[in-house]
């Protein structure tokens, strides 16, 4: 029994220092391509992000899930204590024109609200992506 809580810790203990190690990743990446990260930010699984890093901005305690798209294209703000659960798409380009043909970027902000939270699988595209 006691070999079994020990093998138990330390699946905990990797599970977290990889937690860890991608959201570390994840902070110098953004930086270091000339967009903005806060401290503790926190990345459980992969994260997808498309188009041009520079214009992501992300605030302080945010929070990534598993299989998060973010579509920069234009700007992505994310504010303070904002959490995207698994598999949420936050998608800043559309189609536009008589036979959608035509493509356009319109920024998205997240998070004046202390505490925004984008449901799991859930698809945020530009024009529904003001919440303050």
């Amino acid at each position: 029994m006691k070999k079994m809580n020990l093998v138990r810790k330390a699946i905990v203990a990797v599970r977290f220092l990889r937690v860890r190690l991608r959201s570390i990743f994840y902070y110098l990446l953004i930086n270091a391509a000339g967009g903005e990260c806060g401290r503790r930010l926190k990345v459980d699984g992969p994260v997808t992000i498309v188009g041009d890093i520079a214009k992501l901005r992300i605030g302080s305690d945010v929070s990534l899930n598993h299989g998060v798209l973010l579509n920069c294209r234009d700007v992505i703000e994310l504010g303070d204590q904002v959490t995207i659960s698994a598999g949420a798409q936050l998608q800043t380009a559309f189609l536009t024109g008589e036979r959608m043909d035509h493509h356009s970027a319109k920024p998205i902000k997240l998070g004046k609200v202390v505490g925004s939270l984008l449901a799991s699988s859930c698809l945020l595209e530009q024009s529904f992506a003001r919440m303050l």
